[in-house]
């Protein structure tokens, strides 16, 4: 802890390396594959991702050719790492074992290691400065089998120092900025005309801060007769936790400058890019050209390139999903099913010119989850789940594409009629696994949108119940789902779910517990309900008859000509009269406290605290 020691020291040399493999234990691993497996969700930021953000806005800029300049974003104070040259050194002199073995890996090598320094991403430190450092390790991953770049150099910045601390370890790592590859999926089967194009050395293309090239530190010799010399990035490296998402920060932050210029280059640059892949589809050559020519000019604009464009020449599988410029009426349909060993569910997209006319259905998604091996989770429980993954994979599709295209219809299917029967009926009558997922499923899909299927016609029971590939690739109900699906909706073989199964034939139904003791004298427990019954109706009942509302807020006023019920303190409930209001007396404020009425036996002045107004008025 404290100042670090970053001093050139070339006698000290440890040739002695350790390596530690940590292995995930077995709850860390089932909760990863648990949210591997789960539906896409919008993330908020958490308190270090904004810090981080707030970070980016206060150090970034911009210069004179429009590269954008960040600084690294750190969590603590870079002073806790310790020294860090020692063990980049010894990793220096354990790779050049490997290289010396393999002279084209070393030809590779240093060709890249001299590619960076002329085009100045890396520069080299002739007296390095003391203070805060960090000297990064680094590797050779080598690919003979490779036409193109055949090695490819990795720095680790979780390498520990001296105080156990790593340069990842001081830095935010920053929200994930990144559009999840569903979405990317989903929105490049939409159209016709399908764009990918990549970012050329993404990183490479921002600029690092002056003041934190010490901490992107390496050492490098060219051969093991040269002395080993200090050299630092410029630019943001591989390597660092917080490099994703400086890189897509600035992608986003160039969207927002230059949206008036390109807007629609802008808006996919919000949305089409996982880190430096861009994937979409559009619906016509001239759109496609048109947002080819602004996203190349918008990230020349940056400092940045636009390389490898592919269309559809380059894709040899199906992807488009028959949505065409004249498509006017698009559907989602859904279909979930279960059995004992796992559950899923299917969408597909449905396109036509019009409600009347016959459309295009295709497969547009599908997600399966394995049953727990314990069987404690029943059919009916399973069926329910597999309703509830459709009903959140339908919000996921349809928060995805929505912004592009207009959905006119979503219909949802389930063989299973205790599902239906569940979803239909309230909450609260269920045990609390039934009733939380009857509760979101509403949320997600109303139940007026699903409908039953029988079983052979619902294309999810593949999923359910797995086949072979050598099956599955000409099942047409598996890519297409029921024929009549192509049918107008009102020509569709289906009908409202209109006589779900009774609350009470279901399974988990709340049971109610009633302690019962034998009566002694059945005319005392009469007199108590009767009692009880005229206490609530003249504390509850009646009182909510006269609305009682703060000094300073509007109340209904009690009107000349209405009846009321007339509150006698010395008499029992059943005798309070009715009573005719006959003049009402305003105070100094124009407020009536005291009104005249007239009952069967006379005419009186009472408060209007005493008097309640019949509800049908």
């Amino acid at each position: 802890m404290g100042r670090a020691d970053c001093v050139h020291n070339s006698y000290l040399i440890n040739n002695q390396s350790f390596h530690a493999v940590i292995e995930p234990t077995l709850e860390d691993l089932t909760q990863r594959f648990w949210e591997l497996e789960s539906v896409p969700t919008k993330k908020h930021l958490s308190p270090d991702d904004e810090a981080c953000e707030r970070i980016f806005k206060e150090t970034f800029s911009r210069d004179d050719t429009g590269r954008y300049t960040v600084a690294l974003p750190f969590k603590y104070e870079p002073t806790e790492l310790g020294r860090s040259e020692n063990i980049a050194r010894t990793r220096l002199l354990n790779l050049e074992k490997r290289l010396n073995s393999n002279p084209e890996l070393r030809i590779d090598y240093n060709a890249t290691i001299q590619d960076y320094i002329e085009k100045g991403y890396l520069n080299k430190i002739d007296n390095p400065a003391p203070g805060p450092c960090y000297y990064i390790p680094h590797k050779a991953i080598y690919r003979p089998d490779k036409a193109t770049t055949k090695t490819r150099i990795v720095l680790d910045a979780s390498c520990k120092t001296s105080s156990s601390k790593s340069l990842n370890d001081v830095l935010y790592t920053g929200p994930n900025l990144q559009t999840n590859i569903f979405d990317l999926l989903i929105n490049l089967r939409l159209f016709s005309i399908a764009l990918s194009a990549d970012i050329e050395k993404m990183f490479f293309q921002l600029n690092l801060n002056p003041r934190h090239h010490s901490f992107q530190r390496i050492l490098f010799r060219f051969n093991s007769d040269e002395p080993i010399a200090t050299y630092a990035f410029s630019r943001i490296a591989f390597g660092l936790s917080s490099s994703p998402y400086l890189a897509m920060r600035v992608v986003r932050q160039l969207a927002d400058d230059e949206r008036t210029r390109w807007p629609a280059a802008a808006w996919a640059a919000d949305r089409h890019f996982f880190m430096d892949d861009y994937v979409s589809s559009v619906s016509s050559v001239s759109e496609a050209e048109r947002l080819y020519h602004e996203l190349t000019q918008l990230f020349k604009a940056g400092g940045f390139k636009l390389v490898k464009w592919v269309t559809n020449k380059n894709i040899k599988i199906p992807r488009h999903v028959g949505i065409l410029q004249h498509s006017r009426n698009i559907s989602l349909i859904g279909f979930a099913d279960a059995s004992e060993k796992c559950y899923g569910a299917a969408i597909y997209l449905r396109a036509s010119q019009s409600e009347s006319d016959v459309g295009q259905v295709t497969l547009l998604c599908a997600k399966s989850k394995v049953a727990s091996s314990n069987n404690i989770v029943t059919l009916p429980r399973l069926e329910l789940c597999a309703a509830l993954l459709l009903s959140n994979l339908i919000v996921a599709v349809r928060d995805s594409i929505s912004e592009r295209i207009p959905i006119n219809e979503t219909v949802a299917f389930s063989d299973s009629t205790v599902t239906l029967s569940w979803i239909r009926a309230p909450p609260f009558r269920f045990q609390t696994f039934v009733a939380n997922r009857i509760s979101a499923i509403n949320e997600n899909l109303p139940a007026r949108h699903w409908f039953h299927i029988a079983g052979n016609e619902n294309p999810a029971d593949i999923i359910s119940r797995p086949v072979m590939p050598s099956k599955l690739v000409d099942n047409d109900l598996w890519f297409h789902g029921p024929s009549w699906l192509a049918r107008p909706l009102n020509e569709w073989p289906i009908q409202a779910y209109a006589n779900p199964l009774p609350v009470i034939e279901l399974p988990e139904t709340k049971t109610s517990t009633f302690a019962v003791q034998p009566i002694e004298n059945d005319s005392d427990v009469l007199y108590d309900l009767v009692q009880s019954y005229w206490h609530r109706w003249r504390v509850e009942y009646l009182t909510s008859l006269q609305s009682r509302q703060k000094w300073n807020t509007p109340s209904e006023p009690i009107e000349k000509g209405q009846i009321v019920i007339v509150k006698d303190d010395n008499a029992p409930v059943l005798s309070w009269p009715l009573a005719i209001i006959e003049e009402l007396y305003p105070g100094r404020d124009q407020i009536s406290r005291v009104a005249k009425i007239r009952t069967k036996t006379g005419s009186y002045v009472r408060p209007i605290v005493k008097l309640f107004k019949l509800p049908l008025q």
